[in-house]
């Protein structure tokens, strides 16, 4: 989809620029470059989601590779140097190679690190376009040309083939076995598609008019618009499948509710109130909350026994919860400073922080920046109340994997559509990521000195003997997934929150 709107946007760009700046648009496509790397490697910090989908964030990548076609078309001195050919070409594909090693999926991207396979790449196409050095003669090998030409057609079919054996597999998940099936399935599709579909396409197109070969196209994307309105419309034909239909959907609804799996609700994710106070529980009309609750959707699905401590303790209450980002840590600027501005004015008596860390924590560790804007964060609200809670990250069920283990969301699942027939674990191991990471964050939060500062570990209520608990001892559910617990689950670690109550109510008697 970025590459879609960049394809549309540039060309515009680059009319208007050849028409006024001929002689500089080299220097233009360089502005535009600096311009998007920079916004990218903010945004990668501060908007994760939206640098990773969002054009103005990934232009930078495709403009680079116009860049070098620029200079490919100039006669640069340095073109007749073979040896920097070779070296630069060296360098490009070591680059990529390394990218390929290197880059895992706990880094931040894309921010500078998407630079190292971007620049890999450029280069080794600007160092063969003056003469092939020895990484371009390795390109050329025909069985790597010849996976070039069918990229097109095993782009399009290896991703559905997945797709459809990862359904035909459910539950249990692809093995290594499928995954070389795949494999070879993918590429035998791909060179059949390749052949039969594309060369003679293309061929037929140079040998008739380009009416004939518009209208056709044009009148099966019209056919397969129709048939797609039709399966939207009809809500995907769920009489396909018995269970979807009908009094099995109230059914399974009703199930869920009675087996407590609601793991936060809608009111929780305060995203339209933060301007007002944010979310508020408890508050007579001369009150202001004398308790702050911030945090992410592992805030939010405690939100309903934290609501009811609050009514039960007439301790007035206010939710900053967002579901899925970190209010001060990770939001905009402008939410960010109602919040510390109603703390300000507020001075509570406490404030329950509650995220999510196991997937964030290292890379809070590791990047100087984000470390001291989380480290100012904490100080600054251990600076506007009296005492600060810092809720460890709920202890995770499973690690969901693709590789023959269910994940608690299956569980769910199978134990929903076959009337709780399905038996689910007492206690299973917690994942090593999941006790690393608490770890780190204990370890980090005790080193920054806070004088105010408690840390309550949820892991008290839902660890025995290390192992994560999963269900209690009537069998009731107590993850929605590998994270999030369902009530039963914030019924069992409610306990926790009871000295932050009644800390607070002290507090706001005096």
């Amino acid at each position: 989809a970025v590459e879609e709107q960049f394809y549309f946007v540039m060309p515009v760009i680059l009319i208007v620029f050849h028409r006024w700046f001929r002689k500089h648009l080299f220097a233009a496509l360089l502005l535009f470059f600096v311009i998007s790397l920079g916004y990218c490697i903010y945004a990668t910090q501060a908007i994760p989601q939206q640098a990773f989908y969002l054009l103005p964030s990934r232009a930078w990548e495709m403009l680079l590779g116009g860049m070098v076609y620029l200079l490919i078309q100039r006669d640069c001195p340095w073109t007749k140097v073979p040896l920097l050919g070779s070296l630069l070409g060296a360098g490009g594909f070591f680059l990529m190679v390394g990218s390929y090693f290197m880059i895992t999926g706990e880094m931040a991207f894309p921010g500078y690190v998407a630079l190292f396979p971007t620049v890999g790449a450029a280069l080794f196409i600007y160092s063969n376009s003056w003469g092939t050095n020895w990484t371009g003669r390795l390109l050329a090998w025909a069985p790597l040309q010849f996976i070039g030409k069918i990229s097109y057609s095993l782009y399009l079919w290896h991703w559905p083939l997945i797709i459809f054996l990862k359904a035909h597999r459910w539950p249990e998940g692809i093995s290594m076995t499928d995954k070389g099936a795949l494999f070879v399935v993918s590429f035998a599709v791909s060179v059949a598609s390749w052949k039969f579909i594309e060369q003679p396409f293309r061929h037929s197109a140079k040998r008739h008019s380009a009416l004939k070969a518009i209208v056709p196209a044009c009148v099966l994307l019209v056919l397969m618009l129709g048939v797609s309105l039709v399966i939207r419309k009809s809500d995907g034909f769920p009489s396909r499948v018995a269970w979807i239909e009908g009094e099995a959907v109230a059914r399974i609804k009703a199930e869920q509710e009675a087996k407590g799996l609601v793991g936060y609700q809608p009111i929780f994710d305060t995203k339209d109130a933060f301007h007002s106070g944010g979310y508020q529980v408890a508050i007579l009309k001369s009150e202001t909350p004398r308790l702050v609750v911030i945090g992410d959707s592992h805030a939010g699905m405690y939100g309903p026994q934290l609501a009811q401590l609050s009514t039960e303790s007439r301790l007035p209450t206010a939710f900053f919860t967002l579901n899925g980002i970190r209010p001060l840590f990770e939001t905009d600027e402008e939410k960010d400073a109602f919040v510390y501005g109603y703390m300000e004015q507020w001075k509570p008596s406490a404030v329950l922080l509650i995220m999510r860390l196991d997937s964030q924590i290292e890379s809070v560790l590791s990047d100087l920046d984000q470390k001291e804007h989380w480290e100012r964060a904490l100080r600054r609200v251990s600076e506007n109340c009296e005492a600060l809670y810092f809720v460890l990250q709920t202890p995770k069920s499973v690690e969901p994997s693709y590789n023959g283990e269910l994940d608690i969301l299956q569980l769910r699942t199978i134990s929903l559509l076959t009337d709780g027939a399905a038996k689910l674990p007492r206690l299973v191991d917690e994942p090593k990521n999941s006790r690393l990471s608490r770890s780190q964050t204990k370890n980090w939060l005790e080193g920054l000195g806070l004088p105010n500062l408690t840390i309550l570990d949820p892991g008290q209520y839902m660890l025995e003997d290390e192992k994560t608990v999963i269900t209690d001892q009537q069998g009731r559910l107590l993850y929605l997934d590998d994270d999030h617990v369902s009530n039963f689950g914030a019924e069992r670690v409610a306990s926790l929150f009871r000295e932050v109550f009644e800390g607070a109510a002290i507090e706001t008697s005096r």
